[in-house]
């Protein structure tokens, strides 16, 4: 858990102090409860590396999951989130490149969602590191707080989309069952 003077200092939970300002459904996993509350945490206390990290984590994570879902049928599709040879989920840009190439068989109405994930494509080229040559690390530090900043509002809109999608993905599956 993390825990910043700022937390102790400060007991207020406002819209201000929460990167993402999202409540999830029951249906949810604990575990992307448990990134989102990571994920606020780390925004409190100013740790804007981490939160690249745990954003990533969780966009990666719903891909992958939804992936499984709709494909739960048919094992062989795996391969758009699974590279069988190396027995690993696929690099985040394949697996972002994979998603937007087959959304539109998850959802009819998937403009929104598509128009974030080109949004991401941009933004999460720079998420495996700086290519440039910085002389200090408070000016990296800098440009991956703006960065986040300037872009919260589509982070935000991106996981609530691929949240809904998720959800209503489950549902068809719950009633299928039935």
């Amino acid at each position: 858990m993390i825990v910043c003077e700022k937390e102790i200092l400060n007991f207020n939970d406002s819209l201000n102090n929460k990167f993402l300002n999202i409540e999830l459904n029951s249906k949810i996993d604990e575990n992307y409860k448990s990134l989102i509350y990571q994920l606020n945490q780390a925004y409190k206390c100013e740790f804007y590396g981490l939160i690249e990290i745990i954003l990533k984590k969780i966009i990666n994570n719903l891909i992958i999951d939804i992936f499984r879902l709709f494909y739960i049928k048919d094992e062989r599709l795996i391969t758009y989130f699974f590279d069988l040879e190396k027995t690993a989920y696929l690099d985040f840009q394949i697996l972002l490149k994979n998603f937007k190439t087959k959304l539109h068989e998850f959802s009819s109405s998937h403009e929104s969602l598509l128009q974030e994930l080109d949004v991401l494509e941009s933004i999460s080229k720079n998420w495996n590191g700086f290519k440039e040559n910085y002389e200090n690390d408070s000016v990296k530090l800098q440009i991956i707080k703006n960065r986040l900043i300037e872009n919260r509002n589509h982070f935000e809109m991106l996981i609530r989309l691929l949240f809904d999608l998720y959800i209503s993905l489950l549902n068809k599956i719950e009633k299928t069952k039935f």
